[in-house]
C-alpha cells in the first residue's frame, strides 16, 4: 500500500508539473480571459499564419480602464489578439491583458514593460495622455524594449514616439455619423 500511495503521490507531481509545460508547448488556445461571449467578428487570415512561432514577441493588450467584455473597443481588441494567437497556435507565454484599475496606467504600463511585451495595443482615447507621460518617463527602458504601440481610437502625435515605434488607428465617426443620420431620416419618412 505504501509503495502505491508513494508511486501515485509521485505521479501527481510530475504530471501537475508537466501539464502546464505542454499546454504551453502546444499552445494551448483557451486563455483564462477569453470572452464567454465572442463580439468581434474576427476572421482568421492565412495571411497571419506564422511558420516560425518560437521567435514571436510578446503581446499584449493594455485596456483603457473600462470593463474588458465591454462589446466594444477593450473586448475586440482582446479578441483580434486572441485571434491571432490561436490562429498560430502560441502559447499563454507570447500574449496577454492587462487591465487598467482605476486609472492607474503606469502599473499596466510597467507590468507589460517588466513583462517583456514588445507589442502593446492600446484600445481608446483614454490612454492618449496616459501614455505621452509614461513614454516620457520611461524612454530608454522602452526603445531598448523594443516596444511598439498600436493606438486604437487615439494619435500619437505628440507623444514623441520614434518612428516605426507607433501606429495610430483612427475611426471616422462623422461619416459613421452621417450614414446614421441619413438611414433613419429615410426610415421615418417612408414609414
Amino acid at each position: 500500500m505504501k509503495k502505491f500511495a508513494k508511486l501515485f503521490l509521485t505521479l501527481g507531481v510530475v504530471s501537475s508539473a508537466i501539464a502546464p509545460l505542454t499546454m504551453v508547448a502546444c499552445g494551448d488556445p483557451k486563455h483564462p480571459k477569453s470572452p464567454t461571449e465572442w463580439v468581434a467578428d474576427v476572421k482568421e487570415n492565412s495571411k497571419f499564419k506564422l511558420e516560425n512561432t518560437q521567435s514571436v514577441p510578446k503581446m499584449a493588450v493594455i485596456t483603457d480602464g473600462g470593463d474588458l467584455n465591454d462589446k466594444s473597443f477593450n473586448q475586440s481588441a482582446w479578441e483580434g489578439l486572441l485571434k491571432i494567437a490561436n490562429q498560430n497556435k502560441l502559447g499563454l507565454d507570447k500574449y496577454d491583458i492587462f487591465e487598467v484599475a482605476g486609472s492607474d496606467f503606469s502599473a499596466a504600463y510597467n507590468a507589460a514593460l517588466a513583462g517583456g511585451y514588445k507589442y502593446w495595443v492600446l484600445p481608446g482615447f483614454m490612454h492618449q495622455a496616459a501614455i505621452k507621460d509614461f513614454y516620457a518617463k520611461n524612454k530608454t527602458a522602452m526603445e531598448k524594449a523594443g516596444v511598439t504601440l498600436i493606438a486604437l481610437d487615439f494619435d500619437l502625435k505628440g507623444a514623441n514616439i520614434p518612428e516605426g515605434r507607433g501606429i495610430s488607428l483612427n475611426f471616422k465617426t462623422k461619416e459613421g455619423g452621417f450614414m446614421a443620420g441619413y438611414a433613419a431620416a429615410k426610415f421615418l419618412s417612408s414609414n
